[in-house]
């Protein structure tokens, strides 16, 4: 354990330990947005291909009745073949309708089709020799295979079920096909019969591969540009949030360049005055450097570099160090609770929003500032303490959703809503606590790295 001076912090809220990702709904929603739009284009397009099996399904129905009853002279009950033939076709048309709205297309919705094409070539079946005497039995394959190449394991299941519940069902129940006539003419239907279904299985599993694949291969590059749209958006998100972020990193330095150089141009200072001042003139133009720095390398290349994993304690000693070169007559306590092998993932924007809260403390409260740092199992809090006078409950609510400034009459509130904003962003919150004695708590919550 690390310990750097000792300070007091806030009387309530002792190390908490965030929801991953709970701090980031706005981040998500646009991808969460653009994978549902993509699941629904890829069910649809599955819709589509079982409309064209049912298509083909009831095509097919049709022309084995007629040939059966009108070129055989088969007995069959043709009144409740067509009737199953009619329900077929209007399953085929509301399937249709429904594919010309706009709304999404669900799992669910996918499986009651599929549901509906199960129960009608099971009533088929049943009036045509059953799953004993008809092929088109294995029929049941194909839609026990659509439904666990489109729909998720549990659908999948119940259709599977489905199947061998109606192919069991079939074994026992079902209306004989009375075949003597065909059989009498030297007629081999049951070759026929299983050459038509080998043939119709194979083109219906030819076709429905390749629409599958065909639809695959698109949604995943629809997904692979969706993807590079939200990292060159983020790299943009990123360098403007650093843009600003240096903006307002270097108002500060500029302030007090601009009252040292005031007070040298009125003059009556003694040359240990101006000495001092040209210091802390020299400082502050390091720290504007700084600032410029980052934004060079930022801008030159392609995108922000990724964070890379930093000791805890190393990289809250590093700002406070920066900070010191920027404020050097602001006192700064740091105490760190923390393994010395906790490490967090940092970059750029990270450093400029725990930067710029140290730097609004030490505006509030330049006699003392201070920085406490504690670790748990996977998450680390930074406390920055002032002992400024406060800020009202119903102001503590409104810092971070919006440009807003509590400092009458100077800044503009950008440095809290970036701090907050990049927080969100790597996995982190911020929030204001009140402090006992006076002053605020800005308490930063981080994820602790595990790589």
């Amino acid at each position: 354990m690390s310990a750097v001076s000792t300070d007091d912090t806030v009387s309530r809220g002792a190390l908490s330990h965030p929801r991953r990702g709970a701090a980031l709904p706005d981040r998500h929603a646009g991808r969460m947005a653009g994978r549902a739009a993509i699941a629904d284009g890829s069910l649809r397009s599955q819709l589509r291909v079982l409309a064209v099996l049912r298509g083909v399904a009831a095509l097919v129905q049709l022309a084995a009745i007629c040939t059966m009853a009108f070129v055989w002279n088969v007995e069959l009950p043709l009144a409740q073949l067509f009737a199953t033939f009619g329900a077929l076709v209007v399953l085929e048309a509301a399937l249709v309708y429904r594919l010309r709205q706009p709304h999404p297309v669900t799992q669910r919705e996918f499986f009651v089709h599929l549901l509906c094409d199960i129960a009608w070539l099971s009533i088929a079946l049943y009036w045509m020799g059953g799953s004993r005497h008809n092929p088109f039995v294995d029929l049941y394959i194909v839609y026990v295979g659509i439904a666990a190449l489109v729909l998720n394991w549990r659908y999948a299941g119940v259709a599977l079920a489905a199947a061998l519940a109606a192919y069991a069902l079939l074994q026992v129940y079902y209306v004989e096909l009375q075949l003597g006539s065909l059989r009498a003419h030297g007629t081999d239907f049951e070759s026929i019969a299983h050459t038509t279904e080998f043939v119709l299985l194979g083109a219906i599993v030819a076709y429905f591969g390749y629409r599958v694949s065909t639809v695959g291969r698109r949604h995943l590059k629809i997904a692979a540009d969706a993807k590079e749209r939200d990292v060159r958006k983020e790299s943009a998100l990123n360098l403007a949030s650093l843009a600003a972020g240096a903006a307002h990193e270097m108002s500060t330095p500029l302030t007090t360049m601009a009252v040292l150089v005031g007070e040298m141009r009125r003059g009556g200072i003694s040359s240990d005055e101006q000495r001092a001042n040209l210091d802390a003139i020299w400082n502050a133009i390091q720290a504007c450097k700084r600032s410029l720095g980052d934004m060079v390398v930022a801008v030159g290349a392609d995108q922000l570099p990724e964070d890379q994993p930093q000791r805890a304690v190393d990289f809250v000693k590093e700002l406070i160090d920066r900070f010191k070169l920027m404020r050097p007559g602001v006192p700064v306590s740091l105490t760190a609770q923390c393994d010395e092998g906790a490490a967090l993932r940092t970059g750029a924007t990270l450093r400029q929003s725990v930067l710029s809260l140290i730097v609004n403390a030490a505006d509030v409260s330049p006699a003392s500032v201070g920085v406490v740092l504690r670790c748990g199992d996977d998450s680390l809090q930074i406390d920055i303490l002032d002992r400024g006078p406060g800020i009202p409950p119903e102001v503590r609510q409104r810092l971070g959703a919006q440009p807003f400034t509590t400092k009458a009459g100077s800044g503009c509130g950008l440095g809290i809503f970036l701090a907050n904003l990049n927080l969100a962003r790597v996995g982190g919150r911020l929030e204001f606590l009140e402090r006992d004695g006076g002053g605020t708590c800005a308490r930063i919550t981080l994820p602790i790295d595990e790589r």
